[in-house]
């Protein structure tokens, strides 16, 4: 049975990001920092409410914890597990009713967090996927910033192949009825290319970013009418135009690929896409023996720009 395997990118949004613009501050030192702190044993736990059968509510406690296997001074392997109470219904052999059981049930990912490259490879399982995984890797990550008395402050996204501004238009535009449209920004966290033209030539966008202090930007736009939005209009091109323009050097694919700009268009449908679920970077394995040099082999191609989306 084959395993895909699908990778997130790391991003820093608190105003640490654009001390390093400024060269304030490196890169290189808040991510060691990030590999010194983030340990084995990490601890969260969040509470979901549902109503039993008795027709009140209850409380399941999820909780979550890393299991770190191997910490080398470039990359972290492990395992995130989530422990919860698995509900099913069973039927009483004398009143013929059915009643609410649970037992306690563990659903684990391994991961292989490359901390300087800002990327973490990752399996996933029935019931724990990959929004979930990549919002409780975040909160650890945090989690282990905290406990040092740091106050980095991170977020992991999808890492996607992108899509271009004209793509991004098309496809919009292929959307019948636009009722919400939403654009979500973020600072980028430049990689030496990215930073040496930001230094060269200015930081565009980003420099409203700065002064805001801003963390992320989200723009919503919703319409009752039953044509839906103008595409076309000033407001969503001005939109369109700031994704594709965040800085120089960074465009809407290579943007929407890091995390940096996610749109999500709901139609008349009710169906909503989102640029996070376009071309998810994946790579299959047929066995977890595989799964390290499958990480690094990806990530490298990441970052010779060469990378070939497989099936």
């Amino acid at each position: 049975m084959s395993i895909m395997l699908y990778f997130g990118k790391v991003n820093l949004i608190s105003e640490h990001v654009y001390k390093v613009y400024s060269g304030e501050i490196q890169m290189r030192e808040i991510l060691s920092n990030l590999l010194i702190n983030f340990k084995d044993g990490l601890q969260y736990q969040e509470e979901n409410s549902y109503i039993g059968d008795d027709g009140e509510q209850h409380t399941n406690v999820i909780e979550y914890s890393v299991y770190v296997k191997e910490k080398t001074d470039t990359f972290i392997r492990g395992r995130l597990d989530k422990k919860f109470r698995l509900l099913y219904k069973e039927k009483n052999p004398i009143t013929r009713e059915l009643e609410t059981k649970g037992i306690t049930n563990t659903d684990a990912i391994e991961f292989y967090f490359d901390i300087f490259n800002e990327m973490v490879g990752y399996n996933t399982s029935i019931r724990f996927g990959h929004k979930k995984f990549l919002e409780i890797f975040g909160i650890m990550i945090n989690l282990s910033m905290d406990k040092a008395e740091l106050d980095y402050r991170f977020i992991v996204d999808r890492y996607t192949n992108g899509i271009d501004i004209k793509e991004l238009y098309r496809e919009l535009k292929e959307i019948k009825a636009i009722q919400k449209l939403s654009f979500t920004f973020r600072p980028i966290n430049p990689d030496k290319q990215t930073l040496k033209s930001i230094q060269d030539n200015g930081k565009d966008r980003l420099e409203q970013f700065e002064n805001a202090n801003l963390s992320t930007k989200s723009i919503l736009l919703t319409s009752a009418s039953k044509l839906g939005l103008n595409i076309d209009s000033y407001i969503v091109r001005e939109q369109l135009d700031e994704a594709d323009n965040l800085q120089r050097d960074v465009d809407a694919r290579n943007a929407t690929s890091k995390g940096y700009v996610k749109v999500e268009a709901t139609g008349r449908d009710g169906v909503t896409k989102s640029t996070e679920d376009k071309a998810p970077i994946k790579r299959k394995i047929h066995r977890m023996s595989e799964f390290v040099k499958a990480c690094e082999d990806v990530i490298r191609q990441i970052n010779a720009r060469s990378f070939d989306n497989e099936e």
